[in-house]
């Protein structure tokens, strides 16, 4: 994961304009539990450990050097207060099209300390899978804990100060053949962010979307 987030350095710092914009963090986990209740309109996807389920996942930072905090396999299973959440509101279902509104985000380290954010944007049905491309309209670091970001399974970094802006991508299978047509529990998922200093003229999202695309294909 270390070395994709390295790559994902890389890529940035080719793009016309978004080397200013000032990378800061990138994460993403995979087999979150997801869930949807079409009464409400309410879509959430958080760390589990049940159901065949085992999250795990990586939060990079790139202060003084590149460190990653790693969430180990089945980390949510108690003795420390790791945990991952995110929600919004299911809007506008049109075909295979659906748009998001009032998204939250929420990664917590081992001992406390939080990143979160709000962010917004489009789900996609195609091929049997449902995509969401996002962008984060806001996010920070929150020092609850002892103000360092630290992996129940190893790593941390100085946490960030400031407000963030970024994307976020999410992949989900959609087996059903429509989207958001029914409520459902327990589907798996993934996330991946991408976290930048806000520069005006320097962030594109189509940019910055390409390389959360680009950290969704790690290894």
């Amino acid at each position: 994961m270390r070395t994709a987030n390295c790559v994902c350095v890389l890529a940035l710092a080719s793009c016309s304009g978004l080397a200013s914009a000032g990378l800061v963090t990138s994460f993403g986990f995979t087999e979150l539990s997801a869930s949807f209740d079409i009464g409400t309109g309410e879509f959430m996807a958080e760390a589990s450990s049940a159901n065949g389920l085992s999250t795990t996942g990586d939060v990079t930072g790139y202060g003084a050097g590149v460190e990653t905090v790693v969430f180990n396999p089945g980390f949510y299973t108690g003795g420390t207060d790791a945990y991952v959440l995110i929600t919004m509101s299911i809007v506008n279902v049109v075909g295979n099209t659906a748009f998001a509104e009032g998204g939250r985000f929420l990664i917590r380290d081992a001992d406390g300390d939080n990143l979160a954010g709000s962010f917004e944007g489009q789900w996609n049905l195609r091929f049997g899978f449902a995509f969401f491309d996002g962008e984060i309209t806001s996010a920070q670091f929150n020092d609850a804990g002892d103000g360092i970001f630290e992996g129940p399974g190893g790593g941390s970094f100085d946490t960030p100060e400031g407000t963030l802006i970024g994307a976020l991508s999410f992949l989900m299978m959609e087996s059903t053949g429509s989207l958001f047509s029914d409520s459902f529990e327990a589907r798996p998922a993934s996330v991946d962010g991408m976290l930048v200093v806000p520069a005006p003229g320097a962030l594109t999202l189509a940019g910055i979307g390409g390389l959360v695309l680009a950290r969704r294909r790690r290894g």
